[in-house]
C-alpha cells in the first residue's frame, strides 16, 4: 500500500509544482478545478451573435477541452497530510516485531487500525483519482492550457515531461 501511494503522491506533486508556476497558469488550474475540469476560452462573438444577446455582450465562453481526475489537483495538499501521515503510521507498524513489542503498543496499533479506515478510503479514492489524472489523454488536455490568456507552452514542458515519466512508471508496473 506504501509504494503506491508513494510513488503516484511524487509524480501529481512535481505535476501540480509545475502547473502552478506562473501564476497566471495556477490561477487558469485553479478556475478549470472550480469547473470540473472544463478547460474554457472566451471567443470574440459575431455580430449575429451580439445582436442575440442583446448587444451588451462582446465575448462568448467555448469549452475546448476537459480534465480527467482534477480533484488529485485540488485535494492535493489534503491528500499531502493524510497520507503523509498514514504512510508513516504503516511504517512503523511493518517495523515492529511482535514478539518484541510490548502489549501496550500492540494495542495502540488496534486502535489506530480501527480509526484509519476513513483515512485508507481517502487514500484509495486519491490515488484513483490521481490515476485518472495521469493519464496520456490528459496530458494532451494540458496542451490545451496553452490556448489560455497568458499561458505559453513553454509554462507547460516541466508538467509534460512529468506525465510522460509517469506513464512510464504505469507501464512498468502493468
Amino acid at each position: 500500500m506504501i509504494e503506491p501511494i508513494n510513488s503516484v503522491y511524487r509524480g501529481l506533486q512535481s505535476i501540480r509544482k509545475q502547473l502552478r508556476t506562473p501564476a497566471i497558469l495556477s490561477k487558469h488550474v485553479d478556475d478549470i478545478c472550480r469547473a470540473g475540469g472544463i478547460i474554457s476560452i472566451s471567443v470574440a462573438m459575431t455580430e449575429n451573435e451580439r445582436e442575440a444577446s442583446g448587444g451588451k455582450q462582446k465575448f462568448r465562453t467555448e469549452s475546448i477541452g476537459k480534465i480527467q481526475g482534477v480533484t488529485a489537483i485540488r485535494d492535493f495538499a489534503k491528500a499531502s497530510v493524510g497520507i503523509g501521515n498514514l504512510t508513516h503510521e504503516l511504517r512503523k507498524i511493518q517495523s515492529l516485531r511482535p514478539e518484541k513489542t510490548p502489549a501496550r503498543v500492540i494495542n495502540q496499533y488496534i486502535r489506530f487500525n480501527n480509526s484509519v479506515k476513513g483515512d485508507l478510503d481517502f487514500a484509495r479514492s486519491f490515488i484513483a483519482e490521481t490515476d485518472r489524472f495521469l493519464t496520456f489523454e490528459n496530458s494532451q488536455e494540458i496542451k490545451k492550457l496553452a490556448l489560455l490568456d497568458g499561458v505559453r507552452e513553454s509554462h507547460l514542458t516541466g508538467a509534460l515531461k512529468e506525465f510522460d515519466v509517469m506513464a512510464r512508471r504505469r507501464e512498468a508496473r502493468s
